[in-house]
């Protein structure tokens, strides 16, 4: 979990399908990124929100550096 951005949505979620569909009933900008697409996903709801939820392995796919930065901003 990471506060970010100053967006305009307050809470995005990143993680799998299914969670991601939990989150999005209970009014969250939720996604699923594709394979690939997980750092720049990533980077957009840090721009977009003020607080991202991370699923724990659509965590483990960004590079630790890519957390270090969120947290420190």
């Amino acid at each position: 979990m990471s506060a970010t951005g100053h967006g305009t949505h307050p809470i995005a979620y990143l993680g799998d399908k299914a969670t991601a569909a939990a989150f999005a009933l209970a009014g969250v900008k939720a996604h699923a990124p594709a394979p690939g697409h997980e750092h720049a996903a990533f980077a957009q709801a840090c721009e977009d929100s003020k607080l991202v939820l991370l699923g724990t392995r659509f965590a483990m796919t960004l590079p630790p550096n890519a957390l270090e930065n969120a947290l420190a901003s």
